[in-house]
């Protein structure tokens, strides 16, 4: 398991760090990434007063926390800390995100979230069997074609 946890991580790191590189120097990079930004920081404001008002508590993933915990190889603590505060808004009028999540961790992800703001569930497996079971499951009883696996 420990052998099957380095892959995610190292896959995970290696992907995100070329991603970074290939664009982060440029200047459309930039000025899309400062809009984007903004944009983000508003629609967290939103979502706090959102939640606020319903006396809900909003906890913010530690980014610091969760680099950390990549670099020692503690996947288990970073599952537990990972979060989408959208999420939290969002599942209250999509109960599928819920169910779909739920369905992946019954099948053997170690992890399942909504990506960003949606609409996109990701559930992590450390078997590929087992995700391509999930997968095949999910699109049969969906009814759909075309979700999308990436095995590193």
């Amino acid at each position: 398991l420990k052998e099957y946890k380095n892959k995610i991580k190292a896959g995970f790191l290696d992907g995100i760090n070329t991603i970074r590189d290939m664009v982060s120097d440029s200047k459309e990079y930039k000025e899309q990434k400062a809009v984007f930004m903004k944009e983000l920081e508003d629609r967290k404001l939103r979502i706090n007063d959102e939640m606020t008002e319903k006396g809900q508590d909003v906890k913010h993933p530690n980014t610091d926390a969760l680099i950390s915990f990549l670099k020692d190889n503690e996947l288990d603590p970073f599952f537990n800390e990972t979060r989408n505060v959208l999420e939290e808004v969002c599942v209250r009028d999509h109960k599928e995100i819920s169910r779909i999540e739920d369905d992946a961790k019954k099948s053997g992800a170690l992890f399942s979230m909504m990506s960003g703001s949606g609409p996109t569930v990701f559930s992590i497996f450390d078997d590929e069997k087992k995700a391509r079971a999930f997968q095949e499951a999910y699109e049969k009883k969906e009814g759909i074609e075309g979700s999308f696996f990436c095995f590193t």
